[in-house]
């Protein structure tokens, strides 16, 4: 096992920083030098936490860009309902007004 000093030093962090992702902890993991158990207790996070961060920030590659190009799909949908929505109260307040100068 290796000493807190140390590991901290592999990983990059202090005990205190955990809050951000610990990406050189997830790749230590993942790589196999490691064991969660390990990298919990010398971090002095919950194996909890290192299952969240691995299944977060430990996916393939065509994932990762499956999830970017499926946001930008989500967010150009959102804008064109919206200017849609406008477009349709526009013509109901037209088709109003026509209605009520006949």
């Amino acid at each position: 096992m290796l000493s807190e000093r140390r590991a901290c030093r592999l990983v990059g962090l202090s005990r205190t920083s955990w809050r951000e992702p610990p990406i050189e902890a997830i790749n230590l993991i993942t790589e196999g030098q490691y064991s969660i158990f390990e990298v919990s207790s010398i971090l002095g996070v919950t194996t909890n936490s290192l299952y969240a961060w691995l299944k977060k920030y430990n996916q393939p590659e065509p994932v990762k860009m499956a999830a970017v190009n499926q946001h930008a799909t989500i967010k150009r949908l959102r804008s064109e309902l919206k200017r849609v929505t406008e477009e349709r109260h526009i013509l109901k307040k037209a088709a109003y007004i026509a209605k009520e100068s006949l």
